[in-house]
């Protein structure tokens, strides 16, 4: 790349190489004369041409930008391409700061690191919060809650971040001076491994110490030998073991003997409350899936009550029309009670039957929802129900109004004894009745939904004998089969032999 630059000070220079590494260098270094860049496919491209094209702005930061999207030496950030962080950075004056760091070959690593968090922060998000792991939680709750967490695209740890940063710019700045390497590759992110040079994925444990111990088991006995996975691990058993919940047996945490009763009485108290949630609500206010099905409890739940009720109600609108909504006063032919308005009652009875269909479907779906194990299928199931019931309480709106402004308007000598008022009255009465609980349907249905998707049910047990997973692949020495760029960290050039002007912005 020297003796290319240096030759482009006399005449016009032909460069052959097929690394991207190497055009964004010679588009970078203004030289005096035209280059040309050739591919193997013998394709040629004039680097000052390239060059014209580019912002102000895409010219200062493009090997920044290139270095820190990854490289040969940098690992990629998953989920953006080169082109999309160039314009997202770009485009914006909150990251020019930053970017400015990365470009300065006297930085600090301090600022570099700062640096590289607020660009990572931009990246994953315009408005992004102070703290680095909120803006983490926030995406992963997002993802969870719509049933796809993929965790290659979440934004990296405070660690990890803090290791990406200078390898980023140890990069750019061997790039900006042409010198491999420009600094001491140990105090920029990078140990020494068996076959090299490797890079340090991360600073921050795998995991914190107390989730990597938490254990849940289903033990049938007292666990008190070792034969029992919580006694074997060294941890106690906790509210959410499915035998004793962590209250019965000889492997649970014994109180402090200086606690006074009422710290005690209180630290069972939020551990009850714990074991309420856990046992009542988890993802879209269901319990974990696969967890046993108990009747009894399920017959106590406000919605099942309302179910119920709906179904009940819609019986009684539907059948009492069916038998005596009709009379035949004075000929063969049967008139609706409804002021002989046959619409009155077939819109009765249809809104009935359909809704003694829909409730017996509903609970039903309420029964098999706790064995839904995916998340999208839940929130499906949870949606149909907001938006049928929500329709049909209208429907029953329109039914109660539509039934009482007919009867209002039939006159007596129309029902002859009275005959059929009273299933007249009863349609009425349980189709204003339905409106309540199909609106308190639609509503718990709703509550339903905005539980989404409750963290605490997820549990991590400890399993030995299995390595951290690294957020960064670990790089291996390997020898590049372009001749033109040379492997990182091995070449060590002169400065002194550098004939020609470095751009300065």
């Amino acid at each position: 790349m020297c003796a290319a630059l240096n030759e482009a000070i006399e005449s016009s220079v032909e460069v052959r190489a097929e690394d991207t590494d190497v055009v964004v260098m010679l588009v970078h270094h203004r030289a005096n004369h035209p280059v040309f860049l050739t591919t193997a496919k013998d394709t040629s491209y004039d680097v000052g041409k390239i060059r014209e094209a580019l912002l102000g702005r895409y010219r200062k930061y493009l090997i920044f930008l290139h270095s820190f999207s990854g490289c040969d030496t940098v690992s990629a950030i998953s989920g953006f391409s080169k082109p999309t962080l160039l314009t997202k950075l770009c485009k914006t004056d909150k990251a020019e700061g930053a970017m400015d760091v990365f470009n300065d070959i006297r930085a600090k690593k301090s600022d570099i690191i700062k640096a590289g968090c607020k660009l990572f922060k931009l990246i994953f998000c315009g408005n992004p919060p102070e703290d680095f792991e909120d803006l983490r939680f926030d995406i992963f709750s997002k993802w969870a809650a719509a049933g796809t967490i993929k965790p290659e695209k979440l934004p990296p740890t405070t660690g990890a971040a803090a290791q990406h940063s200078p390898w980023a710019y140890l990069q750019t700045r061997d790039w900006l001076l042409l010198q491999s390497p420009s600094l001491d590759v140990l105090e920029y992110g990078w140990k020494q491994g068996e076959q090299g040079y490797a890079p340090v994925p991360t600073t921050d444990p795998i995991a914190l110490d107390y989730l990597l111990k938490f254990v849940s088991c289903n033990c049938a006995g007292d666990c008190d030998t070792f034969r029992f996975c919580c006694k074997k691990k060294g941890v106690k058993r906790i509210s959410v073991c499915g035998n004793c919940h962590g209250n019965f047996c000889q492997n649970i945490n014994q109180p402090d003997d200086n606690r006074s009763e009422e710290d005690v009485g209180e630290l069972d108290e939020s551990l009850n409350n714990s074991r309420r949630k856990m046992d009542g609500v988890g993802s879209f206010g269901a319990g974990r899936a696969g967890a046993a099905f108990d009747p009894f409890a399920f017959i106590q739940q406000p919605q099942t009550i309302l179910r119920i009720l709906s179904w009940i109600f819609s019986i009684v609108v539907f059948g009492s029309i069916i038998n005596e909504g009709y009379v035949n006063h004075g000929s063969e032919r049967l008139y609706c009670v409804f002021n002989k308005n046959n619409d009155a009652c077939n819109y009765g009875t249809t809104i009935g039957l359909i809704a003694f269909l829909a409730c017996i479907f509903f609970i039903i779906l309420d029964v098999k929802f706790q064995q839904i194990s995916s998340i999208k299928d839940r929130k499906k199931a949870v949606m149909l129900d907001i938006g049928f019931s929500g329709f049909w309480a209208f429907l029953w709106f329109v039914c109660f109004c539509f039934l009482a402004n007919q009867w209002q308007r039939t006159t007596p000598d129309e029902l002859p004894l009275n005959q059929g008022a009273d299933a007249a009255r009863a349609a009425i009465t349980f189709s204003f009745f339905s409106i309540f609980t199909w609106a308190g349907s639609t509503v718990r249905a709703v509550q339903k939904y905005l539980l989404g998707t409750d963290m605490t049910l997820f549990t991590t047990e400890h399993i030995d004998g299995i390595p951290p997973v690294q957020p960064y692949p670990t790089v291996t020495s390997t020898e590049p089969d372009d001749t033109y760029q040379s492997p990182p960290f091995t070449e060590n050039l002169d400065p002194t032999g550098q004939t020609y002007q470095v751009p300065i912005y």
